[in-house]
């Protein structure tokens, strides 16, 4: 399944340098007040046989940037189902993000599990209007979550990562993208001038009751290799699809809409490597 994590702490943003350590069975995604910081774990623990190394990897990450002397708080989205068929895993579902002196892995994260994701037969379900509003911000009551329970024997034997992080940046499509209206049984695509390989991310309203499959594709045909359905809640949902995928067109379907729905943006966070 999917859960929630968050941490509350207390930091100086003139402290200097404030490094994470962190990682995940299976996947991660990081957020410091709101600003992702980090996904991963970038070494996902396999070489290229998909035979598991026997070690396991953490991502070190530079948090400064993002601190708030008024407090701030870590909130991270792990999944302990493969997103794409690579990771390594150990069988748990764990979650690991140590701050040396700020922060450790330990029964003050709160915990809850992430309702609205759901693993399907062959898609990712996105359930909207329930994810918890806010939660990845200062100030959000967790009171009603549950205490983390602490695994003293899975993370060994522990190395750092050797990949630095990825250079990420919005792609845009081959035309400006323009707010479509779709009713059910229709659809639209979104084009590229090249496959990249990215992270899909939608912005929505309308369309209460209905499905928004998602289809990303490497080529303009009909097709994916991965897919996403967003249940739609009526409001106004901003999602980012969890798994990387790579792709030339983005294929949209309304289904079973009693409204229209309104994509009013898709969004590509396109990545790369540094080179040393």
């Amino acid at each position: 399944p999917v859960a929630l994590l968050r941490r509350e702490f207390r930091a100086s943003p003139s402290a200097g340098r404030c490094q994470a350590l962190v990682s995940a069975d299976r996947t991660y995604r990081l957020w410091l007040n709101g600003h992702l910081v980090s996904r991963g774990p970038a070494d996902i623990g396999m070489d290229y046989h998909r035979v598991q190394t026997g070690r396991w990897f953490y991502d070190v990450r530079e948090l400064a940037p993002f601190l708030r002397p008024e407090g701030n708080v870590l909130a991270a989205e792990v999944f302990a189902d493969s997103l794409i068929g690579w990771e390594a895993t150990r069988g748990r579902g764990a979650f690991l993000c140590e701050l040396p002196g700020l922060a450790a892995t330990d029964a003050t994260w709160r915990v809850r599990p992430a309702i609205h994701w759901r693993k399907e037969q062959d898609c990712w379900r996105y359930e909207g209007g329930q994810e918890p509003a806010g939660w990845r911000l200062p100030g959000f009551v967790d009171s009603a979550w549950s205490e983390a329970a602490v695994l003293d024997d899975l993370w060994q034997p522990l190395v750092a990562s050797e990949i630095p992080a990825r250079m990420e940046a919005v792609y845009s499509p081959s035309s400006p993208f323009s707010p479509v209206m779709l009713a059910a049984g229709q659809s639209a695509s979104v084009l590229y001038d090249r496959v990249l390989s990215a992270f899909v991310g939608l912005r929505v309203r309308g369309g209460k009751g209905g499905t928004l499959w998602v289809e990303p594709n490497e080529t303009k045909a009909p097709g994916f290799h991965r897919r996403a359905a967003l249940s739609l809640s009526g409001g106004e949902e901003t999602v980012e699809l969890p798994f990387l995928d790579s792709f030339s067109a983005v294929h949209l379907r309304a289904e079973g809409c009693t409204e229209p729905v309104a994509v009013l943006d898709v969004g590509q966070q396109h990545l790369r490597r540094p080179l040393r």
